[in-house]
């Protein structure tokens, strides 16, 4: 396990994932854009911004999202962990499930992305793992694919390279600064130019769900301890 302290709950991915293909996928802060000249600024909304850059790693452009959230902590690494819930969320996502709970620091899942026909739809099989900084101030993940871990289904397109990193760090506001930064390819037939155009759409619309969900189980949450 990576250093730090381990989170007691069911765990994430990637985040995310997944707004992913038609959409690729999600997050980033702002100093991190800053740091590196090549990243650029493709498409902003609110306190949610989405770059790109070419890497030598694959055709398709890898994705940075400066995001701040006005989230509680504790429910945001809930619902990242919720992995049956991500259809609710994130992008074009569908039939989201836990393949092997390891540890509270350790998971294998699988989720599905569902494309426009005549496209075939596409799966990613993930293997992640998650850490909390000792301070406790900080979150983070490393997610790969690992699509020889479950058979493939007939029919969809198997995602074979991914790889995505998550920091989240609370700052002396209670705000969640958001870090996050994926490159993969999804395979199959699926015009790079149209991939690399619809990163302006999902990272956008999962980011704005996530951050709706989370606020919707906090109020609910609220609710039932009132009761």
């Amino acid at each position: 396990m990576q250093a730090g302290k381990p989170i007691n709950s069911v765990y994430f991915f990637t985040k995310y994932l997944l707004g992913f293909i038609l959409t690729v996928i999600l997050f980033t802060q702002t100093g991190l854009a800053q740091k590196s000249s090549d990243w650029k600024l493709v498409t902003e909304e609110g306190n949610i911004r989405v770059f790109t850059r070419k890497t030598t790693r694959s055709d398709f452009k890898e994705v940075r999202i400066l995001a701040i959230l006005e989230v509680e902590f504790g429910a945001f690494i809930d619902a990242l962990n919720d992995v049956p819930a991500y259809g609710e969320w994130v992008y074009k996502c569908k039939n989201p499930r836990k393949l092997n709970f390891v540890n509270s620091n350790e998971l294998y899942y699988y989720v599905q992305t569902d494309l426009p026909f005549p496209l075939s739809d596409r799966d990613l099989v993930v293997h992640s793992k998650q850490w909390m900084s000792e301070d406790g101030m900080s979150y983070h993940t490393h997610s790969t694919a690992v699509p020889d871990v479950l058979e493939e289904v007939k029919g969809i397109v198997r995602i074979r390279s991914y790889e995505s990193f998550w920091d989240v760090t609370q700052d002396e506001y209670g705000r969640l600064l958001i870090d996050y930064r994926v490159v993969a390819d999804p395979g199959g037939y699926l015009p790079v130019w149209m991939v690399n155009m619809a990163v302006t759409q999902g990272p956008l619309e999962t980011m704005k769900n996530l951050e709706t969900f989370v606020k919707n189980r906090s109020f609910l949450a609220d609710k039932r301890r009132k009761k």
